[in-house]
């Protein structure tokens, strides 16, 4: 009598022990997954800040060199201006594509970030309970006598999460 209770309370520590360390070690794969995709984000702003302030810096010795060359020719007007803008307008232009760049990046890496935490095994309270469950089943039909009522292996099929469930059967 007190070993069938003894097994499901066993059968019940069980499930719930296996039930915590998956919770547990799904909260600590999802904060080493956060900690990654932060730093990951970071070093993608780092990158493309530096090429945006590289091209920029590249855009004013450009605008530097030809006033220069302008002030040293004596050319002024129209077509310095022109110049001017249209140095300013390939660097915003440079600009525009790496801050483009950027978002696509920063996208990518959010959606691998989502993949990643969908791969993460979460607990499995049903199969927990059904476990339970059937535990208790069997000590029941044990405790009858293990007449009509006995719970066998043939009464049982092994589910998804590879648990025993009993088959129902009104």
């Amino acid at each position: 009598m007190c070993a069938p209770a003894a097994a499901l309370a066993v059968t019940a520590l069980s499930a719930a022990y296996g039930v915590y360390t998956t919770e547990k070690n799904a909260k600590n794969q999802a904060k080493a997954l956060s900690v990654q995709a932060k730093k990951q984000q970071e070093q993608i702003y780092d990158q493309k800040s530096l090429q945006a302030n590289t091209r920029m810096q590249q855009a004013r010795a450009e605008r530097a060199r030809l006033k220069a060359a302008s002030a040293e020719s004596g050319l002024t007007g129209v077509s310095i201006t022109d110049m001017l803008n249209d140095v300013d307008f390939k660097a915003g232009t440079d600009v525009a594509q790496i801050d483009r760049a950027t978002a696509d990046e920063l996208d990518n890496s959010n959606s691998a970030l989502q993949s990643a935490y969908n791969r993460i095994q979460q607990p499995d309270y049903l199969a927990a309970g059904l476990q339970i469950a059937t535990a208790y089943a069997r000590n029941a039909s044990e405790s009858n006598g293990g007449g009509s009522n006995a719970t066998t292996d043939s009464d049982l099929y092994r589910g998804q999460s590879g648990y025993d469930y009993l088959k129902f059967t009104p």
